[in-house]
């Protein structure tokens, strides 16, 4: 089954925004701290005017963390990933895996838990309910 997933605290962020969640079925709403869920939209494009989670967002890219040193020492930085069966080749959008990438790194900063979050994923390279393995881009 495809799924999207949701950083932890992004479904609660939507909803105080007034963002309408009738588009996903929540599957798992503590998955590894985070929420998966199902798009059930008619328009996928504008999730029939309701919330786009960041996963989305990202297509075709998912993060992973590294550590980068600097003066106040560990900082975790985003490098993204790519499912394998994805049709886009990573040169053909450069522009779209910035955007990505600084979404995350700002999310990151200001939300360390996400950082934590997305640990959990470095330990799999697929997940139990999405066969697709992912690329290091």
């Amino acid at each position: 089954m495809v799924h999207i997933l949701l950083y932890p605290g992004e479904i609660d962020e939507a909803r105080a925004q007034g963002r309408s969640l009738s588009h996903l079925e929540i599957v798992d709403d503590d998955y590894h701290g985070g929420t998966r869920v199902k798009c059930r939209a008619h328009d996928t494009a504008t999730c029939d005017n309701g919330y786009k989670p960041l996963d989305c967002v990202s297509y075709p890219f998912f993060p992973e963390l590294t550590s980068s040193q600097n003066g106040n020492g560990a900082k975790p930085t985003v490098t993204l990933c790519k499912g394998s069966s994805c049709p886009i080749q990573g040169h053909e959008i450069p522009q779209h895996e910035r955007y990505v990438r600084d979404r995350w790194q700002e999310l990151i900063q200001r939300k360390p838990e996400v950082a934590t979050w997305l640990h959990w994923f470095d330990f799999v390279s697929t997940d139990e309910f999405d066969s697709e393995s992912y690329d290091r881009y």
